[in-house]
């Protein structure tokens, strides 16, 4: 009697991981792999489909691990071969009818929404402290994979700009998370909302160039995020160090090295970068995150705030420590020492509304008080002879002397005294449309 669970001593895989790794596959139409035929594809699809649905239902085990202690799941969603056809439907030399055919199934997408389906189908119990989809996922997607053979292969990130990809990935992403905790993740590892938002800062390498994200890839974060913070992402997480210290950490910690790695970029992407950062603040904030730095030095070198006072000690005994933890803080630092940022649009000041309005009042004015402080030492108002600063003066002054409104006050209130705030916990109120966009930051 074969055993359905047998597995090759060498890598250690089932005959279900066999079929899977076979998953996506680009088959040789006619032996010439640019020929793909649209009927051969399909036929192809469809057989490694059925033979997975006809293990499993003839008790292949899908908890299976192989010689690197991947599962089933964990292999078929960090399979790549969508990327080959991706690749191929891309290149020139193929013939349209073949190019027709690889974008089918959404380049094979939809085969891995469907086998997923059929694997957690399959399980008694789901293990929700061994299996990690969802940062598997993530990293199949946002992966860089500079080492890989075939240097003509299009990256994840060049996939998913593929028109419909995004919404594919959205779909399987959002089954998984109902099955399977938001906030799990490999030891060591960061949870899979702070993944993706470290993802935003991509640059160039000292030895080798990588290609920077895109505004594009950000607003496709954005959308990612979005899904995991509905299902349940936590936008703080604790974390032994080293010394058994238990640290605390927050999105703003991950998105402040974003300011840090965007000015290694090129003048002419300051808006872009801007605009980038305004949509992922904001999503987070919509799903309750605080405006607070917990714990920077997670990632190495010194912050904003800090380089800030240095370069303008005259004023650094004035400064109040308490508001430095402030995102707005060090957000005002760096614009403060990249004026090239603050004169691009308005997208600078968008931005700055946005940290305004979701920072308590008295650390409004300690960070915008304290950033004058280091700014004047930095360009005099009277004497700097830069020509760049007397924007970000006026600017400083006017929220100095501008109080907040009743309405921005009570919106404060109500994001810090609602427990786990969320879309959803706004709904409950039964608010016009209006007044609950306001709430959601949605309406500024």
């Amino acid at each position: 009697m074969v055993d359905i669970n047998s597995k090759r001593e060498s890598s250690g895989s089932s005959p279900l991981h066999e079929l899977i790794h076979a998953v996506n596959r680009v088959p040789r139409g006619n032996g010439n792999l640019c020929e793909v035929d649209n009927s051969y594809l399909y036929s192809y699809d469809q057989n490694v489909i059925e033979g997975i649905q006809f293990l499993l239902e003839h008790g292949a085990d899908v908890y299976a691990k192989d010689i690197l202690g991947d599962s089933t799941l964990c292999v078929l969603l960090s399979n790549k071969n969508h990327l080959a056809r991706c690749s191929l439907a891309a290149r020139h030399d193929v013939p349209e009818t073949s190019r027709f055919s690889l974008k089918s199934a959404a380049y094979g997408v939809d085969n891995v929404i469907v086998i997923t389906e059929l694997i957690i189908g399959h399980m008694d119990v789901i293990p929700t402290t061994s299996l990690y989809p969802a940062s598997v996922v993530l990293k199949t997607l946002c992966s860089v994979d500079n080492d890989r053979d075939d240097p003509s292969l299009l990256s994840p990130f060049d996939v998913i700009e593929r028109p419909g990809i995004v919404e594919k990935y959205t779909e399987l992403l959002t089954f998984i998370l109902r099955h399977f905790d938001p906030n799990r993740a490999m030891e060591g590892e960061l949870p899979p909302l702070f993944y993706l938002l470290s993802q935003a800062t991509l640059s160039p390498d000292a030895d080798d160039y990588m290609y920077i994200i895109s505004s594009n890839h950000c607003r496709h974060l954005v959308a990612f995020a979005t899904v995991l913070l509905e299902h349940g992402a936590n936008t703080e997480y604790d974390l032994l160090d080293t010394d058994g210290e238990l640290l605390s950490y927050s999105c703003m910690d991950v998105l402040v090295y974003f300011l840090r790695k965007m000015q290694s970029y090129p003048h002419s992407r300051t808006a872009v970068d801007l605009l980038s950062l305004h949509e992922l603040l904001r999503v987070v904030f919509t799903y309750g995150a605080k405006p607070y730095l917990y714990n920077t030095k997670f990632y190495h070198g010194p912050d904003f705030a800090s380089a800030a006072r240095v370069v303008g000690s005259k004023g650094a005994s004035n400064i109040d420590a308490t508001c430095t933890c402030t995102f707005l803080y060090q957000y005002l630092c760096f614009g403060a020492m990249n004026l090239q940022y603050v004169n691009v649009g308005d997208i600078y000041y968008e931005v700055l509304r946005l940290l305004a309005d979701v920072t308590c009042q008295r650390l409004v004015y300690l960070a915008f008080q304290s950033a004058r402080l280091v700014f004047t030492c930095m360009h005099g108002p009277v004497d700097c002879e830069c020509g760049m600063c007397l924007d970000f003066h006026a600017m400083l002054e006017s929220y100095m002397t501008a109080p907040r409104s009743l309405k921005q006050l009570c919106r404060l209130t109500i994001r810090d005294q609602t427990r786990h705030f969320s879309p959803r916990i706004v709904a409950t109120f039964r608010l016009p449309k209006a007044l609950a966009d306001y709430i959601l930051l949605l309406i500024m």
